[in-house]
């Protein structure tokens, strides 16, 4: 029997040491964007109120192609970015676990934990649905999404426009209350 791939493994001293030590010139500036990328979004999320919830009942969190993706409270007006008031950002941790990551005031270094109900996780899979661009998993019965994947995904859409002499990212985002 043939053992699979050893996984792969990279540290932040590893990324910083291919960075000053490649020769690759192309590969460095590729890598010190996602690097400074990251770095970025990982210091947004260390100031943001994480909450575990977790499912109680019957019911499972459901995944998709679009595992982690935001979604905007108040409205579907302005920038789409982790530095709106309004963002929540949705990750599902297991079957049973989802992460959401907000902006809240008074929030304290610990992560908050909430128990969530058959109906909450079905509100919560129906959002992430909505969000889906063309799969969507789980472990139940999913027969409820088949409508809701038929239209346009809600996820934020995202893409580049020539302006004046270079480019601008444009965002659309398309509000889903809940």
């Amino acid at each position: 029997m043939q053992a699979g791939p050893e996984p792969v493994r990279v540290s932040i001293d590893v990324l910083r040491a291919e960075l000053t030590e490649s020769p690759d010139v192309t590969k460095k500036k590729e890598l010190a964007v996602l690097f400074s990328t990251a770095c970025t979004i990982a210091e947004i999320y260390r100031h943001m109120k994480w909450t575990v919830h977790y499912a109680t009942g019957e019911k499972s969190f459901v995944t998709s192609d679009c595992p982690v993706f935001s979604i905007y409270i108040a409205s579907n007006k302005g920038y789409a970015g982790l530095m709106r008031a309004d963002v929540e950002v949705r990750f599902p941790l297991s079957r049973n676990a989802l992460l959401t990551l907000t902006h809240e005031r008074g929030f304290s270094e610990s992560i908050k934990i909430s128990n969530w109900t058959d109906q909450d996780v079905a509100k919560a899979n129906r959002t992430h649905a909505a969000h889906a661009t063309t799969l969507l998993l789980s472990g139940q019965d999913l027969s409820w999404a088949a409508e809701t994947m038929k239209g346009p995904s809600r996820n934020v859409r995202t893409w580049v426009e020539p302006e004046g002499k270079g480019y601008r990212t444009k965002t659309e985002i398309r509000y889903t209350p809940e």
